[in-house]
């Protein structure tokens, strides 16, 4: 999880107070975390939860987040953000500044 968020950062530095070491990878790789866990023997560790990807996160390509922004558009969802704190923020401002944007334009003006 990012450290920017309270309970990572809370993790990170109550476990160095205490004298333990953090272990922080540029990026999530699942295989490379396994690696990390066995190599450091890494005894805690802090993630974000299934629970919140999936309520909160657009996963997939440009259609698919059209198709979710509508289901929400269509329950009065009028305001959404996009997370650009990843590995491959150039590809999703563009993909949302070519696709998905222009997409819910031409879908709220049916509307309207």
């Amino acid at each position: 999880a990012p450290l920017y968020h309270a309970a990572p950062l809370g993790w990170c530095a109550g476990s160095q107070f205490w004298g333990g070491t953090a272990v922080i990878p540029s990026h999530f790789d699942p295989e490379a975390t396994l690696r990390y866990i066995e190599k450091y023997r890494i005894t805690h560790a802090q993630f974000v939860p299934d629970a919140i990807v999936d309520r909160f996160c657009l996963l997939g390509p440009p259609e698919a987040h059209v198709a979710r922004l509508k289901e929400l558009q269509e329950l009065g969802v009028d305001q959404f953000a996009i997370y650009l704190q990843h590995d491959a923020k150039e590809q999703t401002l563009a993909a949302y500044g070519n696709h998905v944007i222009p997409a819910l334009r031409a879908h709220t003006a049916a509307r309207s």
